[in-house]
């Protein structure tokens, strides 16, 4: 992802339906923000979205200084002075307020409880620390 607009595909299930959304971007500020609409193409070939948006707030555990360093050392692009990783705060969004009312029904939103949210953030930190636990 580059840039909002961008659309990429992936492989996801949820309530054992297996499909390949579309999700396309409507927000990026690369290290700090992603966001994103998960939807898929129709019969008739046009992307359709139900309304519901995922979203990743990141912000450095401390803030910058006017330098751009943080207190603790840590660069503005989220490096610590010795070049490693520094820690991150996560907030996972997950919005379904603009869905229908009917959709809301057929799907039984929201369909995801704290814990998949949980395990969202913790795939999230497994793929950025490269660990595969």
């Amino acid at each position: 992802m580059t840039a909002t607009q961008d659309q990429s595909t992936a492989q996801m299930s949820a309530r054992r339906q297996v499909n390949a959304p579309l999700s396309a971007v409507f927000a990026l500020e690369p290290n700090r923000v992603i966001a994103w609409m998960p939807g898929q193409y129709g019969p008739d070939g046009e992307i359709g979205a139900a309304g519901w948006t995922w979203r990743y707030d990141l912000a450095p555990t401390a803030g910058p200084s006017a330098d751009g360093a943080a207190a603790d050392g840590t660069a503005a692009d989220g490096t610590a002075a010795d070049g490693a990783a520094a820690a991150t705060d996560v907030t996972l969004t997950y919005d379904w307020s603009a869905v229908p009312e009917p959709l809301r029904e057929r799907f039984s939103l929201p369909p995801f409880g704290q814990e998949f949210l949980e395990q969202s953030l913790e795939s999230l930190a497994q793929a950025v620390e490269g660990r595969h636990d």
